[in-house]
């Protein structure tokens, strides 16, 4: 289940400035710096100076948090689609020895037929 903006939101108690933030709202900024870093070097900028405000760093580890959460599902989902790929392939490579095995090769077959079996694949 993915966090409300609600979740990461400073408390009452966070409200102060940061040099008397919690260990856990340094643990925040710091995972936001370390985010912001990653992203920003990812193409070739540098992180632009702002302050790390208590409203700044619950909206940004929000975001941090989201893109998070969707890296780790889209690495999922190109992990299936490799596997899937891959029982394709081998399906593929078992289909071709059975149809070489009753005579009904691609090289023995009319253009229009290897046409016909390229599209249905």
């Amino acid at each position: 289940m993915m966090s409300s903006a609600a979740d990461v939101s400073p408390s009452n108690s966070d409200t102060g400035s940061i040099g008397s933030t919690s260990g856990y709202d340094t643990a925040r900024i710091e995972q936001v710096k370390t985010w912001l870093s990653s992203q920003f070097n990812a193409v070739g900028r540098q992180v632009p100076d702002f302050q790390y405000t208590p409203s700044n760093v619950a909206h940004l580890h929000n975001i941090v948090l989201l893109s998070q959460a969707r890296t780790r599902a889209s690495s999922i989902v190109a992990d299936d689609l490799r596997i899937k790929a891959a029982e394709y392939r081998s399906q593929a490579v078992r289909v071709r020895e059975i149809l070489d095995s009753v005579g009904l090769s691609q090289e023995r077959l009319p253009p229009l037929a290897v046409g016909s079996t390229q599209v249905i694949a």
